[in-house]
């Protein structure tokens, strides 16, 4: 199976999953996710994108209210 193939199945593997699932980098910056943490945490397909680090996107469900102001990683 090529490499695109292999992209394809599991893109729709991971999708496919009912949790909300990120993968990160030992950066902290998002790397992969699935539709369904996107729709949990009310963040579009543009807020998500690869290599954002995680406490960027915290600041924006904080911003958007998804997540209370006391769990901001800044304090």
């Amino acid at each position: 199976m090529e490499e695109a193939s292999l992209v394809r199945l599991m893109d729709a593997a991971f999708d496919s999953i009912g949790e909300g699932i990120t993968i990160v980098d030992r950066d902290l910056r998002l790397v992969m996710w699935n539709q369904r943490f996107l729709d949990l945490y009310g963040f579009s397909g543009d807020s998500a994108k690869i290599g954002p680090p995680m406490v960027a996107m915290a600041r924006h469900g904080i911003a958007v209210g998804v997540f209370p102001r006391s769990t901001d990683p800044a304090e």
